[in-house]
């Protein structure tokens, strides 16, 4: 169970990618695009959170450490999903410019996520992150 997510955003792909290479309609293939990118964007930022909620347990100095390995793997099946629509757009001649649209700032838009779950999670542990800030802030008041 504790990887069923992971495995649900994995098949998530392999659909994505078989609409890529069957499907010859810019409109779906940029709608299926679309939703994996969706699909990952929550599957990464709600495990963050949840790495972040386990974090506001522990003492302070400590964090739940996050598993990158998770991350890079939504990273990479996005890549690949862009790579597959350059490559069908160069050889089928099909324009794919709202799934590419949707998938490379999707790959920005997935680490901008990643780098914030992480520093979030450094915020919580209560040294050098932001609740040490705002504590300083307001006895400076």
């Amino acid at each position: 169970m504790k990887h069923q997510s992971l495995f649900l955003l994995i098949v998530a792909a392999v659909i994505t990618l078989a609409c890529i290479v069957f499907l010859e309609g810019p409109e779906v293939i940029g709608a299926m695009c679309g939703a994996f990118l969706a699909a990952a964007s929550a599957y990464t930022a709600l495990d963050l959170r949840a790495v972040v909620r386990s974090t506001k347990g522990l003492p302070e100095g400590q964090y739940q450490a996050a598993d990158l390995r998770k991350y890079y793997l939504a990273i990479g099946m996005m890549a690949v999903l862009f790579v597959a629509c350059l490559v069908k757009q160069s050889i089928a001649d099909v324009a794919l410019d709202i799934a590419l649209a949707l998938l490379g700032p999707g790959i920005v838009g997935l680490i901008a996520i990643i780098i914030g779950g992480l520093k979030c999670n450094k915020a919580e542990t209560g040294r050098g992150g932001a609740g040490e800030i705002a504590a300083a802030e307001s006895t400076a008041s």
